[in-house]
């Protein structure tokens, strides 16, 4: 019997053969995220549409990473959308018209920071958007407050752009991550 054939019994209770063969090793829980290419030894992520090489199935070295990477921090942005959202809102209220953009600029050369043409806004697929969004408005967070205030619309309050503050630091550490743990990722 050769090693590829190799056969191992499992107590007779479970009445089944397990092999440990090569072609096992294909279906394995892992492969349930890949599809297999015609190419001999070619696989594809069915997340990303990464392409990626496997030796009759010894070993496949997943860069799926920022796939999971993706999910995780997305997992993460859900739990604080309470505190992006008030951000969000008036950042979208800033930026639905030039006179409201007008009236937030002179706010910002008061406190002594350069005027905005416009805010980033977030995607609610892209984790990295929600990122620049809230570092941008982080940046401009007395602006945005006082903004807020005059208009009368609902803002971050202290303890949001605390949390803000702490998830973008987060953020930035996923960043490094993705870009140099895995390569040149976009998230």
């Amino acid at each position: 019997m050769s090693n590829s054939e190799s056969v191992a019994l499992l107590p007779e209770s479970a009445g089944e053969v397990a092999q440990t063969s090569n072609r096992s090793r294909k279906r394995s829980a892992v492969w349930q995220y890949f599809e297999e290419l015609p190419d001999e030894g070619k696989a594809k992520c069915i997340h990303c549409d990464s392409k990626f090489a496997y030796h009759k199935g010894d070993d496949l070295h997943v860069r799926c990473t920022a796939h999971i990477l993706n999910l995780v921090v997305q997992d993460g942005m859900e739990t604080i959308r309470s505190a992006v959202e008030p951000v969000r809102d008036v950042i979208k209220h800033i930026t639905s018209s030039s006179s409201r953009l007008q009236i937030f600029n002179t706010i910002p050369q008061q406190l002594n920071l350069k005027p905005k043409r416009g805010f980033n806004l977030d995607v609610s697929t892209r984790w990295n958007f929600m990122y620049d969004m809230l570092e941008e408005a982080l940046e401009y967070k007395d602006a945005l407050t006082h903004y807020a205030n005059l208009q009368n619309i609902q803002g971050p309050n202290l303890e949001q752009w605390n949390l803000i503050e702490r998830v973008c630091r987060f953020c930035w550490l996923m960043i490094i991550a993705a870009h140099f743990g895995v390569g040149l990722v976009i998230l």
